[in-house]
């Protein structure tokens, strides 16, 4: 097997250029209508489309990967956002979204990735490589600003394809080179109906989020496709808890380890993309507000860039954290740590540095919880379904960014002051954003406080029945006995959630 650190650093980076996606096209979308002939609503489909199969993907990816290979759905990922990529770069305003679309695919990636991982890694070492893969998704969506703007000042708008094609094909090469094909697989047959369902009621609900703004969030389209999910979740649901292979295993998903660090994860999520989003809106601000800074667009990216560094250097250390206490522990100092800072930003008086460092420690607060989530998601979780099980989380987290992005336009809209030509947010309007996500925050850290301190571990024992072995060779499956040799490795793994 290769040595475990390329495995890690390979991860990392597929992490990294995939949370690229989600924010890459964003620079692009002023430029759109003039050099397509297309409207404002439709030229944000660049980021909807993108949305929508992001959320569609993860489920079905997640639990494929559980079941025909992690290693192969990897591939698959990295090679179906590849393609989009290039596809992008035909020059058409349809093959912009096609490309968007196929990009949106690879978010899948990132859960899968975290099952790779658990099944290469010595135990001591899992606590403190997850740590890492998750910050990428952090560092990439804080990055993905700046650099494609910068690229496309550089040489063009859709340079970004290029680099994102290129990068997706090298990642790819070296995960057929240097992935094992290891790790357990769920049998059974792949649950379609339950994907077309889940499909079609994640699109709903993402869609409203998403188009909420421009629809209205009381017009009929918005309301439709919120009457729209709730109709399909409603159905969906009673098949899933008595399908003999859901796509989403309820059962797991409702207990208390893993139903509580999914809703951790959506709410801290929320608190990191308010303030990503509403710090780099403030910065930019005309200063005659009294309130903003009149930062150019290109210089709020790069002081909101320097978040992504509280990124790279905390989460390592939450790892080696994880690894000597637990995961419980270390989502509460991330959560509290982002509470704390979100409680100043109330106080604190206004300047280009104290916002820029205190967005640079609600971004350190929400990258130790972060580190937490794929760990403590994983010891509740049967080892078979590490991978969906991690997708659910992945995507509600995804669910989270919707919200933070919704409910920022909802506030700053609402409570603004007409200059003329814009509608600018008042001082007002920044403070409920950041009492908003300070709550998040907050009840993120009650969540945590519910969670057990020792997550259960699934351990599955396969033996071989020798009375049958001489016979059929069939092999039985048990729960490994309490006083058996397995569980010390077991109880060491413990330790880490």
């Amino acid at each position: 097997m290769p040595p475990t650190w390329l495995i890690v650093t390979l991860m990392a980076l597929c992490g990294t250029i995939v949370s690229l996606q989600h924010t890459i096209a964003i620079p692009m979308l002023p430029s759109v209508p003039e050099t397509y002939g297309v409207s404002t609503d439709d030229a944000s489909w660049l980021v909807t489309s993108t949305l929508l199969v992001a959320a569609v993907a993860t489920p079905v990816v997640t639990r494929l990967a559980d079941m025909v290979g992690r290693r192969r759905m990897l591939v698959v990922a990295m090679s179906v956002m590849t393609a989009g990529s290039f596809i992008a770069l035909l020059g058409t305003f349809p093959a912009l979204i096609a490309g968007r679309s196929l990009q949106g695919f690879a978010t899948a990636l990132v859960p899968v990735a975290i099952s790779i991982l658990r099944d290469t890694l010595p135990p001591a070492r899992i606590g403190t490589a997850i740590g890492g893969l998750s910050a990428t998704l952090g560092i990439g969506t804080t990055l993905g600003i700046p650099l494609a703007g910068f690229l496309q000042d550089m040489a063009g708008p859709l340079t970004v394809f290029w680099v994102a094609g290129a990068c997706g094909a090298l990642l790819t090469v070296g995960a057929l080179l240097i992935v094992p094909d290891i790790g357990s697989r769920s049998p059974g047959r792949f649950d379609f109906v339950g994907a077309l369902l889940l499909s079609m009621g994640l699109a709903a609900v993402l869609l409203a989020l998403s188009k909420g703004g421009s629809w209205g969030w009381a017009g009929p389209r918005t309301l439709g496709c919120v009457a729209a999910a709730a109709v399909v979740f409603a159905v969906w649901a009673p098949l899933q808890w008595r399908a003999p292979n859901p796509l989403v295993n309820l059962r797991t998903a409702v207990c208390r380890p893993v139903l509580l660090t999914n809703l951790a994860g959506m709410l801290i999520t929320f608190a990191m993309f308010i303030n990503t989003l509403a710090t780099t809106q403030q910065l930019q601000l005309p200063t005659w507000t009294g309130h903003g800074f009149g930062l150019t667009a290109t210089a709020a990216g790069l002081a909101v860039a320097t978040t992504a560094f509280a990124q790279v250097m905390v989460s390592p250390f939450a790892g080696m954290l994880i690894d000597r206490w637990n995961g419980r522990a270390v989502l509460l100092i991330g959560s509290v740590v982002t509470t704390v800072a979100c409680a100043t930003r109330l106080v604190v008086p206004g300047t280009v540095v104290t916002v820029t460092a205190i967005a640079f420690v609600i971004a350190g607060g929400t990258a130790i919880s972060f580190a937490t989530l794929p760990g403590l998601v994983m010891a509740a979780a049967p080892e078979s379904e590490s991978s969906a099980a991690n997708g659910i989380n992945s995507l509600l987290r995804s669910v989270g960014a919707s919200l933070a992005s919704a409910t920022l336009a909802m506030i700053l809209v609402s409570l603004s002051v007409d200059s003329g030509s814009v509608p600018i947010p008042t001082a007002r309007a920044f403070d409920v954003v950041w009492v908003v996500a300070g709550m998040c925050a907050l009840v993120t850290t009650f969540l945590g406080v519910f969670l057990p301190r020792r997550s259960p571990v699934h351990i599955e024992v396969t033996t071989i029945d020798p009375r049958r072995n001489a016979l059929a060779g069939n092999e039985t499956t048990f729960p490994a006995p309490s006083n058996s040799p397995v569980p010390i490795a077991a109880r060491r793994a413990r330790n880490l959630f």
